[in-house]
């Protein structure tokens, strides 16, 4: 779930453009579709769910929040501020499963990817191993 998909979108969609007319338009929002949890909860789900969760404050609590909630088995959280997180190439990332949770170092957001990749590859490594012994 890399996509950053809105939490919210418009009710009704306007058909032509919206012309000046001294006030702004009224815009009503509607709740978007939840994608990770459908997948989650989706018959057809993955063998990993990997959620990820911008926040601005209390990264941990919200992201184990989230993983619980949307059925996630991990949850890349980062922090967002002026120095880091969005507008900037670096990044503050926890790392948060069901029962483990480690937080990396301030790094270069290619560096975060490379180690997710790794976690990544480990997960399905660690299960391929355990399949073999079943």
């Amino acid at each position: 779930s890399v996509a950053a998909i809105s939490d919210w979108k418009i009710k009704n969609k306007f058909a032509k453009k919206i012309k000046k007319n001294g006030s702004p338009p009224k815009i009503e929002l509607i709740e978007n579709v939840d994608v990770l949890s459908k997948i989650s909860n989706s018959n057809k789900r993955p063998n990993l769910i990997i959620g990820f969760a911008a926040e601005t404050d209390d990264l941990v609590r919200n992201a184990k929040k989230k993983l619980l909630e949307k059925k996630c088995d991990w949850i890349l959280g980062n922090i967002v501020s002026e120095s880091i997180g969005f507008n900037s190439t670096k990044n503050k990332v926890t790392i948060i499963k069901k029962n483990f949770t480690k937080e990396w170092p301030t790094l270069e957001k290619s560096t975060v990817a490379k180690k997710l990749v790794m976690e990544i590859s480990d997960f399905f490594l660690e299960q391929n191993k355990k399949d073999a012994n079943v």
